[in-house]
């Protein structure tokens, strides 16, 4: 067998074993809210900076992860209520900021606190001095929420996740914990 052909079968398995991930996957959104695109490019220009450290897991990361849950989610209630609430994820990303230089996680955080005008603020956590605020936009015709993020100044950290969580699945979760 020449080199040709072992790159071909090769191509060909790697298409086989991508072709279920990228058919659960969907599209890449086409669109996202402004504040979601303020808050992408301020995660992105966190990068440059010591002591930042951004996870990025995009569409065709989560579609594997979507897979992965339907394939637990076959005997375990708690998996399918994770998967319900995930599937209209597109992306997922985390910053962490806190070894920065102070200068830094101020800046950070008030660029944060200014993309975050465009969100609703839907819940906010309490634990000692540290506060966890989660924002989104609500979808009210589609009854979900876009463009979901969680937030801790106190702590530096942020998660920003892409795409919609149905209201309640989101509500369900919550009433669990």
């Amino acid at each position: 067998m020449n080199k040709t052909m072992r790159k071909l079968l090769i191509l060909l398995f790697l298409f086989l074993v991508l072709l279920p991930l990228t058919a659960s996957a969907g599209r890449r959104p086409a669109s996202r809210t402004a504040s979601g695109a303020r808050l992408n490019t301020i995660i992105s220009s966190c990068r440059h900076y010591d002591g930042a450290d951004v996870v990025r897991l995009g569409w065709l990361g989560t579609a594997a992860a979507r897979t992965v849950m339907q394939l637990s989610s076959i005997s375990d209630e708690d998996a399918r209520q994770v998967l319900e609430m995930i599937r209209g994820v597109k992306s997922f990303t985390f910053l962490g900021y806190e070894d920065c230089a102070p200068e830094v996680c101020d800046w950070i955080d008030h660029e944060v606190h200014r993309a975050l005008e465009g969100f609703e603020m839907l819940m906010e956590f309490k634990d000692g001095e540290s506060t966890m605020r989660m924002f989104g936009v609500v979808d009210d015709r589609r009854d979900r929420v876009v463009d979901f993020v969680l937030h801790n100044p106190a702590d530096h950290m942020l998660v920003y996740v892409s795409g919609f969580i149905p209201v309640d699945a989101l509500g369900r979760m919550l009433a669990d914990d």
